[in-house]
């Protein structure tokens, strides 16, 4: 869920989120990780341009994205409370 998670975050805020997760297992209790990292943006989930053996992941972010009007749907702008943010 939390990749999922992620890409609503970045689509609605308008923003590049990298995330990463650590890899195998930790004590005392052993709990299992599971290693994905990645990165997304105002469009969803971006490509990686590499992602070598030691985990490792590039991406190219265009930054034009972030100028550019949402395709989310969400009229974010235009649902603002002015009582808050005009000050």
């Amino acid at each position: 869920m939390w990749r999922i998670e992620a890409e609503v975050d970045a689509m609605r805020h308008r923003v590049f989120i990298g995330t990463s997760n650590r890899l195998g297992a930790e004590p005392p209790w052993d709990q299992e990780f599971f290693g994905d990292s990645f990165f997304c943006g105002p469009v969803g989930a971006l490509t990686p341009l590499s992602s070598v053996p030691s985990g490792l992941v590039i991406a190219d972010l265009n930054l034009a994205l972030l100028a550019a009007g949402s395709g989310s749907g969400w009229a974010l702008d235009r649902d603002k409370r002015p009582d808050i943010y005009t000050r």
